[in-house]
């Protein structure tokens, strides 16, 4: 699915009242470039990305905030980049739970491509997928269904799924297994030195909350500053379902 950072709309002018946003496309996501030949589909190659765009724009004491598979990403900037990350929040991170990478959520995404509408359009598989995620979100505006359709039927979204396609199993979930055990070896091991906020859905369909409850074990036996917060009624986009309360609890944590 075509999901970029206006994924994002409902939390970015709210928290932006409270310090400055900047939010960003992962390599070969949204209206960001592909990696450069297919050796390069690899995790290693969105940190990499993801460690050079903070750096080129010199940002400071920030607070990264990583959602799903985001959730890893931000772990390892968190990890990475201790001079310049000073906070970390993960929503909704299977891949960052004690699990192999798709176990978890991948029968429920292939069941939401199995049932997606042939007839729809864009429009009407992007709705079909949301409505399968959401729990009290409601219709997308038309302005989102628009920026997602015009990205799903561009050249670079068709590239992107061909190339995961034909990269996944050699390297790209290889590459996550990898990043994955890496960064629950560090979670055990010093743990993490700044504050940690865990944020997830209740009625998380394609990552349950159980699996937020293990990873916030493992993190909690080493990293003494975090905390979890599980909001009601609300789905894998728990920004989406239940924007307030997700706002007012990163707003919290930003100011203690």
């Amino acid at each position: 699915m075509p999901m970029g950072i206006e994924v994002w709309s409902e939390s970015v002018n709210a928290l932006s009242r409270h310090g400055r946003v900047v939010a960003f496309d992962k390599l070969g996501q949204g209206w960001t470039d592909l990696p450069p030949d297919d050796e390069h589909w690899t995790f290693e190659s969105v940190l990499e990305h993801a460690r050079s765009f903070i750096e080129q724009l010199e940002l400071n004491d920030i607070t990264v905030v990583g959602h799903s598979r985001g959730g890893l990403l931000a772990t390892r900037l968190a990890i990475d980049l201790p001079d310049r990350v000073s906070r970390l929040v993960v929503v909704s991170s299977a891949t960052t739970a004690p699990t192999p990478p798709g176990q978890s959520d991948m029968g429920f995404y292939d069941n939401v491509e199995a049932t997606a509408p042939t007839d729809a359009g864009a429009e009407g598989v992007i709705s079909h997928y949301h409505s399968a995620q959401a729990v009290t979100e409601g219709p997308l505006s038309p302005e989102y269904l628009r920026i997602a359709a015009e990205m799903m039927e561009g050249s670079n979204h068709k590239e992107s799924v061909d190339g995961y396609a034909r990269n996944s199993e050699e390297y790209w979930i290889p590459s996550l297994v990898r990043a994955k055990q890496q960064t629950l070896d560090h979670l055990e091991g010093p743990g993490l030195a700044v504050p940690v906020l865990v944020v997830w859905g209740k009625d998380d369909r394609s990552a349950p909350v159980e699996l937020g409850h293990q990873f916030f074990e493992i993190l909690s036996r080493k990293t003494a500053n975090c905390s979890m917060y599980i909001i009601n009624r609300a789905g894998h986009q728990v920004f989406r379902d239940q924007p307030k309360a997700f706002n007012g609890v990163v707003v919290g944590f930003l100011n203690t």
